[in-house]
């Protein structure tokens, strides 16, 4: 494997390989419904395949869901601090990777998240819309703050106890103010 992979991207296309092990790349394919381009650059190479490849795959050769759901978001983390490495001092950044984080902890992909904030939202009447996909993904990386009530759903939605809940939405309204004091 190329030297500019990161350990736990080795660890995932070691942990996946290992599965395939003698089965031919076609066959692979065949059972996890991607061409054997696909399939051949996620079991080598340096980038980081994505989620729904990474489950394609496990779920043509056996391999089990949560596991290859935790290693994917132990190399996703992995990759998002390679490719952030001037982060420290942007309390934007650094709220995204403890809230990617808290996703890693609970097990959550962004799926998941999505559908648990529908859900949530539909409970209250609707009377918040949950955030959409991409909202979320540039919240994860960094880019942007949702508005209030999708923060607060979102936290909802990761299940965390209480004591983290109070962190995050403090580190948010913080950031919060602040971006709303240099709009003026």
């Amino acid at each position: 494997m190329p030297a500019d992979a990161g350990p736990a991207v080795k660890t995932l296309k070691k942990w996946l390989r290992g599965f395939v092990g003698e089965t031919s790349l076609e066959a692979v394919a065949a059972a996890a419904s991607y061409s054997v381009s696909a399939v051949s650059g996620a079991l080598g190479g340096t980038e980081l395949p994505r989620l729904r490849l990474v489950r394609s795959i496990a779920a043509g050769v056996g391999a089990p869901a949560h596991e290859a759901h935790r290693v994917w978001w132990a190399a996703a983390l992995e990759e998002f601090t390679k490719h952030n490495p001037g982060l420290p001092g942007d309390p934007l950044a650094e709220l995204a990777l403890d809230l990617r984080r808290a996703m890693l902890r609970h097990d959550l992909g962004k799926t998941d998240v999505l559908r648990r904030m529908a859900r949530l939202c539909e409970a209250d009447g609707d009377v918040t819309k949950a955030m959409s996909r991409a909202t979320l993904c540039r919240l994860l990386t960094g880019n942007t703050l949702p508005r209030t009530d999708q923060m607060t759903v979102f936290l909802r939605a990761l299940s965390l106890r209480d004591s983290e809940v109070e962190q995050l939405t403090g580190r948010y309204e913080e950031l919060s103010a602040a971006r709303r004091k240099a709009l003026r």
